[in-house]
């Protein structure tokens, strides 16, 4: 189409000359007073050659300029399109790093007292312990996870510890109680003794009403730990009680003994 257009830019340049000198023809054999027939005719061919070469200059023209536009439009949206992909990969990028980035930092750390913990080793365990026999509570221990610490911490009292034990309870109420899993004494199979860390276990127990389920974690901070496997069995001593005005109802306060079994 490029190649047209000179083409007929060409021909247009030629029907002007021609003209011109048709009509200068014209006008000496007029002012001689000779035959006026040729130069008029080729005069009106060159003219209509004049015309025809600009028409069609002026449609080629505008087409090539329709095509480059439309080019341009096009380069212009795939131009936009490849940027708003660059940019939504980088977000996504972005996203995941930070995202595997908080995931690593939440395996590697964990928060007491307002304290990040860095933690070396875990390991957790799927228990089954269940208990239905008093006051038609159920309370289950389901999941312990084992943490051994990087290097050794103080509890804030002047204790030190280098491994965590976090106990989840799972506890429906079948009456009115008050249940103080927070409070458990734990003891380990490796001769440890510890209170629970009620500061910075769950509140999800306490006054508890008839038909309350209620669940979370407690944790105990162990003052040595040879490795996450070194614990077999965990033992938990805790209290329960409700209100009575029976005074022979001897059930009123209850003392769990659990032992639990890591494997």
């Amino acid at each position: 189409m490029l190649q047209l257009s000179i083409a007929l830019q060409i021909i247009f340049i030629i029907a002007i000359i021609a003209f011109i000198i048709g009509l200068i023809w014209l006008i000496i054999n007029w002012i001689r007073k000779k035959s006026r027939k040729a130069p008029m005719i080729f005069s009106v061919v060159s003219l209509i050659v004049l015309v025809v070469s600009l028409a069609g200059g002026v449609a080629v023209s505008n087409e090539i300029n329709k095509t480059l536009s439309s080019v341009n439009t096009s380069t212009k949206a795939k131009s936009a399109k490849n940027t708003d992909n660059d940019e939504s990969s980088t977000d996504d990028a972005d996203y995941y790093d930070d995202e595997s980035s908080s995931e690593t930092d939440n395996k590697n750390q964990i928060e007491l007292d307002d304290d990040k913990i860095d933690i070396k080793d875990s390991k957790e365990y799927s228990t089954t312990y269940s208990d239905s026999s008093w006051a038609g509570t159920t309370v289950k221990i389901d999941k312990v996870t084992v943490y051994k610490t990087d290097g050794e911490y103080s509890d804030g009292d002047d204790g030190k510890f280098n491994g965590i034990a976090k106990v989840h309870f799972d506890i429906k109420a079948g009456r009115d109680i008050s249940m103080y899993a927070s409070q458990a004494t734990l003891n380990t199979n490796d001769g440890q003794q510890v209170d629970a860390d009620t500061y910075d276990s769950d509140d999800f127990d306490g006054d508890l009403n008839s038909g309350a389920h209620s669940d979370g974690n407690v944790y105990f901070l162990l003052p040595k730990l040879d490795s996450v496997s070194s614990l077999k069995t965990l033992r938990l001593k805790f209290t329960s009680d409700y209100d009575t005005d029976d005074y022979d109802d001897d059930n009123s306060n209850h003392s769990y003994d659990v032992t639990v079994n890591l494997q």
